[in-house]
């Protein structure tokens, strides 16, 4: 694939669950209209940064859903989900997610300090 024709921004940032660090979450950057994403995993420090696939980092540009959730793997086929892992993170960040965000040219860092019972 030429990576050159995609437009990939570099974007990364931390993510944060009550105020501290949210180690080994799935970060997903999806677009809305037509369902693709980049994701990344957080470190033990909570730092992610985005892969729009498994070769190269980066997102597309433009508008996004993020999601952000702690059972397993990104995608349908998620065993920790199935054996009944407890998600720390609220549904309104993950799989009825709220969080937006708009990714451009300038797009570098972006943090997430999710409120564990949720968005008020």
């Amino acid at each position: 694939m030429d990576y050159s024709k995609a437009g990939l921004v570099q974007v990364g940032g931390t993510v944060r669950l009550g105020g501290k660090p949210l180690s080994g979450a799935v970060v997903v950057f999806e677009n809305p209209e037509n369902g693709t994403f980049s994701c990344g995993r957080t470190t033990e420090a909570g730092r992610y940064t985005l892969m729009f696939d498994s070769v190269q980092p980066g997102v597309t540009k433009g508008r996004k859903t993020v999601r952000i959730k702690t059972t397993g793997a990104v995608g349908e086929d998620d065993p920790d989900a199935r054996a009944g892992a407890k998600e720390a993170v609220p549904a309104c960040y993950n799989s009825q997610s709220t969080l937006t965000v708009e990714i451009t040219a300038d797009s570098q860092a972006t943090d997430f300090d999710l409120d564990p019972q949720g968005a008020k």
